[in-house]
This record gives C-alpha cells, sequence and structure tokens, in this order.
C-alpha cells in the first residue's frame, strides 16, 4: 500500500496510455519487485493478495507472478525519452512516479507535527504558513485520514500511531499562541494528499498548480529548516521521511513545469 503520485507532464507514454493506466503498471512493477524477495514464487504460480482503495475499499483478488512481470514489462516499451525529461523525478524509467509507502511511521508524523507548528507560531506571512492557515481556516477536517486510522482494527495499517498529533495553531486576532491545539496530524496529512479531488483517469487526488507553492514551502521548511533536534537518530531510520524528500521534489518540479502534480 501507498501513496503514488505523479508529475503531471505530457510525454508520449501518458498520450498513448494515459496516465491512469501507467499506474496500474507501475504498481505492478512494485508488486513485482516485491515478490522477488518471497522465496518460493516463481513462474505462474498464483497467490492471494488484498488490494486496498482506500479506507473503505478493499477487496482479496487472485494474481500471478507471471502477470505482474509482463505488466511490469510492458514499461519498458514507453520509457525511452525518460532519461531526458524535465519531469523524471527519481532519475529512472517512469520517473515521474513516486510513492510514499505505508505505514506512514510515527517519527515523521510528529515531526510534520512540529514544523507546521513552529510555522503557525511565526507571525511573518509566508507559503509555508499559508499551507497551515488554509488548514486552520478552510474545508480539511482530516475526516478521511481519520478513517484511514480506524480501520487499523481490520488488519490494514495506514499510520503507525492510532491517534493523531496535535498542532499548536495562532488565535489570528492577537500575536499570542492559542493555549488549546486547533489543528492536528490528520488535517495536516490530508491537506499534504487527499485536499484536491482530481478527476484524473486513475489518480483519485491532485496538488493543483495554484497550490504547488506552498506544499513545496511547508515541506522545504519541514525538511530543511526545521532542527531535528532530539528527533535526529530517529529520523534517520525514517523510510517516510526520505520518501517525503521524493515527494517534496516532484513538487518542485511540478511548480517549475506548471503542470499539477497527480496524488493517488
Amino acid at each position: 500500500m501507498a501513496i503514488d503520485f505523479c508529475v503531471d507532464y505530457a510525454c508520449e507514454a501518458k498520450q498513448m496510455l494515459g496516465a491512469d493506466t501507467l499506474l496500474g503498471l507501475v504498481q505492478a512493477r512494485a508488486a513485482f519487485d516485491a515478490t522477488r524477495t518471497t522465496a518460493g514464487r516463481r513462474g505462474e504460480q498464483e497467490f492471494w493478495t488484498r488490494v486496498v482503495r482506500g479506507p473503505e475499499r478493499d477487496h482479496i483478488e487472485m494474481v500471478t507472478i507471471g502477470n505482474l512481470r509482463r505488466q511490469s514489462n510492458r514499461l519498458i516499451e514507453f520509457t525511452a525519452d525518460c532519461d531526458t525529461c524535465p519531469a523524471n523525478v527519481r532519475g529512472e524509467p517512469v520517473g515521474c512516479f513516486g510513492r510514499i509507502t505505508y505505514p506512514i511511521d510515527a517519527p515523521t508524523e510528529r515531526y510534520l507535527a512540529a514544523g507546521a507548528s513552529a510555522i503557525a507560531q511565526t507571525p511573518e506571512p509566508s507559503a509555508a504558513r499559508s499551507f497551515v492557515e488554509w488548514i486552520d481556516e478552510g474545508p480539511v477536517d482530516g475526516a478521511r485520514v481519520r478513517r484511514m486510522r480506524e480501520v487499523a482494527g481490520r488488519g490494514i495499517r495506514f499510520f503507525e500511531l492510532p491517534r493523531p498529533v496535535e498542532v499548536e495553531s495562532v488565535d489570528r486576532t492577537s500575536s499570542s499562541v492559542e493555549a488549546a491545539p486547533a489543528v492536528t496530524t490528520d488535517q495536516l496529512i490530508e491537506m499534504m494528499f487527499f485536499a484536491f479531488p482530481s478527476r484524473s483517469g486513475g489518480f483519485h487526488f491532485s496538488v493543483p498548480r495554484d497550490a504547488l507553492i506552498s506544499h513545496r514551502a511547508f515541506l522545504d521548511f519541514v525538511l530543511n529548516e526545521l532542527d531535528l533536534g532530539h528527533r535526529q537518530a530517529e529520523l534517520a531510520d525514517s523510510t517516510t521521511f526520505d520518501q517525503l524528500r521524493l515527494y517534496a521534489r516532484a513538487l518542485a518540479i511540478a511548480e517549475g513545469l506548471h503542470v499539477d502534480l497527480l496524488v493517488d
């Protein structure tokens, strides 16, 4: 399970197949690569896999290693120009795609909360502050992420933490910091990935080009300016933290190309 994202930059492969079909092939390659590390899975052997399309949509289906391999190999036909593509985030074939794997780990979630709190308590206006203020003042209530946490009892783990982390906010009527937190990481994560529904094929959400600057500025502060402090050791081993760096790079590339970043 993962958050898949793609820089929505037009190329021959996207024009021929569509971004949604490419997403399916990329997911098949990820699944095939995972099976190669599992002993005893070869050729056309069938196995059951759980397909999760959100907190309320999951099912079990039968797949074969051979079918995953064939879908994965289809990508080779469409990757000749990837090396020189300006949307190549990862520097490899189909590099305009990336993913953040579940579960989102606890150290990263706590660090995101600390970053949002630090930004909220800085009175100077900035793109990063606009990101946090939009959560506080806008329609992002975190309900989708809250539902994702609640399905942990069904064996689906989207997050290591069972409850969100509270984020201190700012009183808009004065320069003082409110004692009671007004935002949680449920809202923060929803804003990062799931705030803007998309109609682009297999991608259900996007970060539209008008929102890219605030998303990028927020992550740039959290990843590059916020003092790691006592969290440095635990974040050094955080897969989620490393993957957020890739996501931040995708945001910056999409902003530079004036295109949306698709998210699923």
